[in-house]
């Protein structure tokens, strides 16, 4: 498995920012970009608020607005959080990475919509064995 981290369109580093954010690729596939371009044309009031979402949490440490960034509730899959559209239903699916620099690596979009609570774990756990390989790779 080859992975490549890449950066979102329409986010800029800014000097200012504590964290770089990043969509993983895994062997030359990125879904998180794949379906944050998608959301762009079908659901850009979604799509905005996830950018400003991302925008938010590279800017500060720590975001402890639920409506932007929430930990994933369930212990097995501690350290992964999931950006999200407030009162909407797209999220993307993240975790933070401290080595050379601080990181904020997306790995999984999901679209709530119709959607269930057994989706959204499936989300975070795929997002938790991305991270779990993206951090041996690292090794």
């Amino acid at each position: 498995m080859k992975l490549i981290l890449r950066q979102i369109p329409g986010l800029v580093d800014e000097p200012s920012s504590v964290w770089k954010v990043r969509a993983l690729a895994i062997d030359d596939k990125c879904p998180v970009i794949e379906e944050l371009l998608k959301w762009k044309q079908s659901e850009p009031a979604e799509f905005n608020k996830i950018l400003k979402a991302m925008k938010v949490a590279a800017a500060t440490r720590q975001v402890r607005d639920p409506k932007k960034v929430k930990a994933c509730a369930n212990p097995a899959y501690k350290g992964t959080y999931e950006f999200r559209a407030h009162k909407g239903q797209a999220r993307v699916m993240f975790f933070y990475h401290e080595e050379e620099e601080s990181l904020i690596v997306c790995t999984v979009p999901f679209f709530g919509k119709g959607g269930s609570a057994q989706k959204q774990d499936t989300a975070f756990k795929q997002c938790h064995e991305l991270k779990t390989h993206f951090e041996k790779a690292q090794q």
